[in-house]
C-alpha cells in the first residue's frame, strides 16, 4: 500500500523519542522488501537522514528522495493510502480516500508486513484474483503489487479472519456475493465478517463482495469458450445470443449466471423477483421458459491454471473494453492496498 509521511510542525515533538529511529529503519525495510510503496517528503528525508540509522537506512532515504519526482504525486489518484500521523499516540482513522496511522500503530502492529487477501479459496479464486490485480496495476501506474493470500474454506472465512485481525496486519476479504440477479440482497456472509471486524476492533480490515456472482463470474466469455469445458457448452448459445442485446449495460445475465451448475429451468431456491429477471434474460436469448441451461463444472479456473496459453488469453482479455467496463472500477478499489514498491536488493 501506499505510505505517505510528510513533514509538519508536529514533527518537533517528536524529534528526539528513541523510537524514531526504529520505526524509521521499519519503514524503510518494508520499502526495500518490496511490501509496500513508501512515499517521503523531500523536507521530512533531510531531517530523518540526521537520525541514527543504518548505511542502507541512508542508501534508502537517498533513493526515496530522488524517486520523490516519480512517487510524489501518486496518492492523488489512489482509491486507499496511508498517511503517517506524526505522533506516538494511538490513533487510527479511516477516510473516505487515506488512512490516518499514527507511528505508534505501526510500532506495536504488523501493518508493515505484506498485506492479506483472505478468499474462500485461495489455489482458484486467489490464482484468478491475483491475475487480475498485476494485470491491471501494471497498466494503471506500471508497478508492482504485494500481498500474502489467504484460504479462507467456504464457510470458514471467518473464522479465519477472526485469526487474522488478531495478528494487526492489513487484511481485505473478499467474498463472493452469490447473487442470481442485481437486485438479489447481499450476501449474509458480509454481515458476520463484518462484526467480526467490529468486535475485534481493527480498523485495518476490509470486507468486500464481489460485484457478480461468484469469481468465475469475473472471467471474460472469450476465455471461457477456449476452455475444455467451453467446447460445445449448451450455455454458448444464450451468452453469444446475449452479447449484442446486453452490449452497454452492466446487468448482463453472464455476471450473475451459475456457470458451474447452469440453470435448472426452475430456480426453486431463488426469489419470484430473481426468477422474473433470469427467464426474462433467457427469452432474451430465445430460450423456452422452463428450458434448462447447462454450466461448464467446477474445474473453470483450474483449467485455466494449468494450460500456459489460457493463461496468456486469460491476460488479453482482461485488457479489454468489454470487460474492463464492467468490473474495472471494482478492481481499481481493491488494487491500491497492495501497491508495493520493486523489491530493492542490497
Amino acid at each position: 500500500m501506499i505510505i505517505r509521511w510528510e513533514f509538519d510542525a508536529k514533527y518537533s515533538a517528536i524529534a528526539n523519542d528513541a523510537r524514531l529511529p526504529l520505526v524509521t529503519s521499519e519503514l524503510l525495510r518494508a520499502h526495500r522488501l518490496g511490501h509496500h510503496l513508501l512515499v517521503i517528503e523531500r523536507p521530512l528525508i533531510s531531517e530523518l537522514i540526521k537520525l541514527d540509522l543504518s548505511s542502507i537506512d541512508r542508501a534508502t532515504l537517498t533513493r526515496l528522495s530522488g524517486e520523490f519526482t516519480q512517487n510524489g504525486a501518486i496518492h492523488r489518484q489512489s482509491k486507499k493510502y496511508i498517511i503517517i500521523e506524526n505522533s506516538f499516540d494511538s490513533y487510527i482513522n479511516i477516510g473516505e480516500d487515506r488512512i490516518h496511522l499514527s507511528l505508534f500503530q505501526l510500532n506495536t502492529s504488523r501493518i508493515l508486513e505484506p498485506s492479506v487477501l483472505l478468499v474462500e479459496n485461495s489455489a482458484t479464486d486467489g490464482w484468478f484474483l491475483e491475475t487480475v490485480l498485476k494485470v491491471h496495476a501494471l497498466n494503471t501506474w506500471r508497478g508492482g503489487i504485494c500481498f500474502d493470500l489467504a484460504h479462507g474454506g467456504g464457510d470458514e472465512v471467518p473464522n479465519v479472519l477472526e485469526s487474522l485481525v488478531h495478528q494487526k496486519k492489513l487484511i481485505v476479504t473478499l467474498v463472493d456475493s452469490d447473487k442470481n440477479s442485481p437486485t438479489s440482497t447481499e450476501t449474509k456472509k458480509i454481515d458476520r465478517l463484518e462484526k467480526v471486524v467490529k468486535d475485534n476492533n481493527w480498523k485495518l480490515s476490509f470486507v468486500y463482495s464481489s460485484p457478480c456472482r461468484e469469481v468465475e463470474n469475473f472471467i471474460p466469455l472469450n476465455t471461457l469458450l477456449n476452455l475444455p469445458c467451453g467446447h460445445a457448452c449448451g450455455a454458448n448459445e444464450v451468452f453469444l445470443n446475449l452479447e449484442k442485446q446486453e452490449e452497454g449495460t452492466r446487468e448482463t445475465l453472464y455476471m450473475f449466471f451459475d456457470l458451474k451448475l447452469g440453470w435448472d429451468g426452475v430456480g426453486e431456491k431463488m426469489t419470484d423477483e430473481e426468477r422474473k429477471w433470469i427467464k426474462s434474460k433467457l427469452a432474451l436469448a430465445g430460450k423456452l421458459d422452463g428450458m434448462p441451461v447447462p454450466g461448464y463444472g467446477e474445474k473453470i479456473i483450474k483449467q485455466i491454471k494449468a494450460d500456459g496459453a489460457h493463461i496468456t488469453t486469460l491476460r488479453q482479455h482482461l485488457v479489454q473494453r468489454s470487460w474492463s467496463d464492467l468490473f474495472l472500477s471494482f478492481f481499481e478499489g481493491l488494487w491500491w492496498y497492495f501497491i508495493a514498491a520493486p523489491q530493492i536488493r542490497t
